[in-house]
C-alpha cells in the first residue's frame, strides 16, 4: 500500500523512460498536469480561431487529433534533458509519422497515468481500505496531488463519513 500512496504523492513528477515507437530512440513520457492539460486546450483553440474555424461535427475528428497531440507534444520529453522532445509542436509533428505511432504514445501515457493515479474503480479490494489507514496515520499526506476526481472525492467521503460517527466527532469530548 505504501507504494500506491507514494505514487499518488508523486502525481505529475513521475517519469517513464521508452522508446519512440518503431525505433530505438530513447524517450521520456511523463505525467502531464492541469496546466499542461489547459495549454494544450488553448493551443488547439488557437489554431482554431487564427485559421478561422469553427468546431463543428465535421471537423471535430481532427479538432480532438489536434488536441491529443498537444498533450502528446507536452508528454514526450528528452530523456537527457527532461524538456521537450523536439523546438517546436510542428517539428513534433512532422515525426508523428507511420501506422499507429501516435496510438502507441497515446496508450503508453495513459498506461503511466493509470499506474501514477489509479481510479478508485479499478482499485483492488481493501486497497482504498489501506490507503485510508495511511492517511491517517500522517495526515500530512493529504496533501496528495492525484489527478483522478473520483479518488479525491472518495476519500473526503470515507474520511468525512468517518468523522461524522465518531464519539468526537458529533461534538462530545468522552
Amino acid at each position: 500500500m505504501d507504494s500506491l500512496l507514494a505514487r499518488l504523492k508523486a502525481g505529475t513528477a513521475n517519469r517513464v523512460l521508452t522508446k519512440w515507437p518503431g525505433t530505438d530512440i530513447d524517450i521520456e513520457l511523463r505525467v502531464l498536469n492541469d496546466q499542461d492539460y489547459l495549454d494544450a486546450g488553448l493551443a488547439v483553440d488557437q489554431i482554431y480561431r487564427g485559421a478561422k474555424l469553427e468546431i463543428a461535427m465535421q471537423n471535430i475528428r481532427d479538432y480532438e487529433g489536434e488536441r491529443a497531440t498537444q498533450m502528446l507534444y507536452r508528454a514526450v520529453c528528452d530523456p537527457s534533458t527532461h524538456g521537450p522532445f523536439t523546438g517546436d509542436i510542428r517539428e513534433f509533428r512532422r515525426l508523428l509519422i507511420g501506422q499507429g505511432v501516435k496510438e502507441q504514445l497515446i496508450s503508453e501515457l495513459e498506461l503511466l497515468h493509470e499506474k501514477c493515479s489509479p481510479r478508485v474503480a479499478a482499485m483492488a479490494d481493501g486497497e482504498l481500505d489501506a490507503l485510508l489507514l495511511q492517511v491517517k496515520k500522517t495526515p500530512g499526506t493529504t496533501l496528495l496531488n492525484v489527478s483522478s476526481i473520483s479518488m479525491l472525492r472518495r476519500l473526503m467521503q470515507c474520511l468525512v463519513a468517518e468523522r461524522a460517527i465518531s464519539p468526537t466527532g458529533s461534538g462530545s469530548i468522552s
